[in-house]
């Protein structure tokens, strides 16, 4: 009987599969646009990102900073307002969370392409040059995969890892980006 239902309904899994398909195909689209980026414009996609996440967060970012500017600001307030204050602080982060889940579905396409985009060219090439910033010189200071050449980083495929040399060669195939939806 149970098979019959599945049959006719389809599973659990096949639905969730055929709900996430558009997601991985947004992915696979994106990713060709990204294709004819230089690397500094790939890596430009990801602070638009960060930018987008920001704008769409703000004004409930703006809310929870002036509750906490309210406690810094104020030691000696009661402490039935604190508790409020804490309480109202929790809501808006829950609030907060819920909106963050539906903002990251939004730009979900464009990061995984990416990101698989990125795992292309560097399987492709033994380093990814970028317009240095300070993000680089600071890894560059710990990491020996990251050299700084005049105005630029090199970003290297190869490092070592718990005393062994890795090299990236991964491209990330259709059913790990439905994994990482999932």
């Amino acid at each position: 009987m149970l098979k019959l239902i599945a049959k006719i309904f389809g599973t659990k899994s096949e639905k969730d599969i055929k709900r996430i398909m558009p997601l991985v195909e947004q992915t696979k689209k994106e990713g060709e646009r990204l294709k004819s980026l230089s690397n500094d414009d790939l890596r430009n996609e990801t602070a638009s990102i960060q930018d987008f996440l920001s704008q769409e967060l703000k004004s409930i970012d703006d809310r929870l900073s002036a509750l906490h500017q309210k406690i810094a600001s104020n030691p000696d307030l009661d402490i039935n307002e604190k508790e409020s204050i804490f309480l109202d602080i929790d809501k808006i982060e829950t609030e907060r969370n819920k909106e963050l889940e539906k903002v990251l579905i939004k730009v979900l396409p464009k990061a995984f392409a990416i990101v698989r985009e990125t795992a292309k060219r560097f399987k492709e090439n033994e380093y990814l040059e970028v317009t240095a910033r300070d993000f680089d010189r600071v890894i560059s200071a710990t990491r020996d995969n990251v050299k700084i050449v005049g105005d630029k980083a090199h970003w290297y495929n190869k490092w070592m890892a718990a005393g062994n040399l890795v090299a990236w060669d991964m491209v990330h195939y259709d059913v790990q980006i439905i994994g990482g939806i999932v």
